[in-house]
């Protein structure tokens, strides 16, 4: 035992505890490996089933604050009321429901909890192809599954995290292929569209400083569009 010790050789990436020559190729998909369409199938099911209780219980979703916000921005009216209540986002967040705004009550809130099913699932599928380049669809499908208990509620309630999540991955996904500077204009977005972004957002720039510069760009055009004059005349 100590004389293997000894021969020992200065750790090297990636660790493993086997001859290197013995390593297990990629992760493949197979004939039995879980595709996507379980997930996206129990995904959608969830959707259809908060969509129904949506229908018969539309006090459950928040997005009227969403409304509120877009429809006052459109108006040069304030946007924030006092206290802890109502709008508590980026002025710039208000242009993400905008087109949603433009429909009439409740069927912008249907739309809006579709748009956000829909984009969570295109970000998972772009980030586990990122991933597992051999089996995307496989763990897309599990990532799908497992995140339903966790995506449930802020679905039911239209919560602006979904989109957050969204974009995040999305930005996880560019920075691991190299597109660092797209990597940090996502972060930056994620931030306008939820403030709670810059905590994740920060942590990347850390880890990946070459999407800082883009990242503080797209913090500085959010400001500067939050500032435009919204009044349409």
């Amino acid at each position: 035992m100590l004389k293997r010790f000894s021969t020992l050789q200065p750790l090297q990436l990636p660790l493993c505890l086997s001859d290197p020559d013995t390593l297990d190729l990629p992760v493949t998909a197979d004939r039995t490996t879980p595709r996507l369409g379980l997930g996206l199938w129990l995904w959608a099911t969830m959707t259809v089933v908060i969509s129904i209780i949506a229908v018969i219980q539309p006090h459950r979703c928040i997005s009227w604050i969403y409304r509120q916000a877009a429809e006052a921005w459109a108006t040069a009216s304030p946007l924030y009321a006092p206290g802890l209540h109502g709008y508590l986002y980026f002025p710039t967040g208000t242009l993400v429901y905008g087109p949603f705004a433009l429909l009439p009550q409740p069927l912008d809130s249907h739309a809006w909890r579709l748009f956000l099913s829909a984009s969570l699932v295109l970000a998972v599928r772009r980030y586990a192809y990122t991933l597992v380049p051999g089996a995307g669809a496989a763990v897309a499908g599990m990532i799908l599954a497992l995140t339903i208990p966790a995506a449930v509620i802020d679905l039911l309630r239209g919560q602006m995290t979904l989109l957050m999540a969204a974009i995040l991955l999305v930005a996880a996904a560019d920075a691991a292929d190299g597109r660092h500077r797209r990597a940090g204009f996502w972060l930056a977005l994620a931030v306008f569209v939820k403030p709670l972004a810059l905590v994740p957002a920060m942590l990347i720039i850390v880890a990946l400083p070459a999407a800082g510069l883009s990242f503080a760009a797209g913090l500085l055009i959010g400001v500067a569009t939050s500032m435009l004059h919204p009044h349409p005349d």
